[in-house]
C-alpha cells in the first residue's frame, strides 16, 4: 500500500497491489498463511495441480490437488510447517469433496473446509501441517458455476491464475478437458502446452499472474 495515490494507482494498473482480481471466467488463487513455522517456508516445495473437465451431465467439475513438501529437518530455523490455507475460486462454485485438512497439529486429525464468500469469490479455507521430510496433499473437488458452463457452451473458456504476492515456491500444472474439439488457445505466459483434440495440458512456474483462453469448435 502506498499513501501516494498516484503510486498506488500505478501499482493497481500493473496488478502489483495484491488485490483479488476480477474475472468473469474461471479463476484460481492459492494463499498460504504460516505461523509458528520459523524459517520453514524457505525449504518448502508447493505443487498445484488443477484439472477441469466438462462432463456429459452439463457440469464443469474442477479438482485441485495441493502437494506440500517440507525438505527441512528439525533445527533452530526449520520445523513443522503450519499453514492456514485459503483457496479462491469463482463465486457460485459448489464443493463436492475435500481431503487433507486437519483439525489440529496431529497430521492424522480430520478437519473440514470453511466456506465463505469474500472479494467476489468463494473461499475454501482450512488448517494443515507438514512435518520435516514429509509431503502433505490437500484435495478439493468442486463444480464451477453455471455462468462458466454457459460460456463453454458458447464456445469459450478462460482461466485466470493469480499468484500470491511474495511467494516464489509454487509451481502449477493443469489439464482442461472439453466435450467439443479445441479450435484455438492462447497460452499467454504458459509454457510446454500440449494439445490433443479436446484436452490441453498446462505448465506454469507461477511467478506471475497468468490467463489462459480457449475457443471451442462447434
Amino acid at each position: 500500500y502506498a499513501h501516494d495515490q498516484r503510486v498506488q494507482e500505478f501499482a493497481r494498473q500493473h496488478h502489483w497491489s495484491g488485490e483479488i482480481r476480477s474475472s468473469s471466467g474461471d479463476y484460481l488463487m492459492v494463499v498460504d498463511s504460516t505461523f509458528a513455522t520459523l524459517k520453514t517456508e524457505g525449504v518448502m516445495d508447493k505443487r498445484i495441480r488443477y484439472t477441469m473437465r466438462e462432463d456429459q451431465d452439463g457440469f464443469l467439475v474442477a479438482r485441485l490437488d495441493l502437494a506440500y513438501t517440507n525438505r527441512g529437518i528439525y533445527t533452530d530455523v526449520t520445523t513443522v510447517y503450519r499453514d492456514w490455507l485459503r483457496v479462491y475460486v469463482p463465486d457460485g462454485s459448489q464443493l463436492v469433496s475435500s481431503s487433507g485438512i486437519q483439525s489440529s497439529d496431529d497430521p492424522r486429525s480430520a478437519g473440514t473446509l470453511e466456506i465463505t464468500r469474500k472479494y467476489g469469490k468463494l473461499e475454501f479455507a482450512g488448517y494443515l501441517t507438514v512435518e520435516p521430510r514429509r509431503t502433505k496433499t490437500v484435495s478439493i473437488e468442486y463444480r464451477l458455476p453455471d455462468s462458466i458452463y454457459r460460456q463453454v457452451s458458447d464456445g469459450r473458456y478462460s482461466l485466470m491464475l493469480q499468484k500470491q504476492p511474495g511467494i516464489s515456491n509454487q509451481r502449477f500444472d493443469g489439464q482442461l478437458t472439453f466435450i467439443h474439439p479445441i479450435d484455438t488457445y492462447q497460452p499467454l505466459g504458459f509454457f510446454n502446452v500440449r494439445r490433443t483434440d479436446s484436452i490441453i495440458d498446462l505448465f506454469h512456474d507461477y511467478r506471475t499472474d497468468q490467463e489462459f483462453n480457449v475457443t471451442l469448435a462447434d
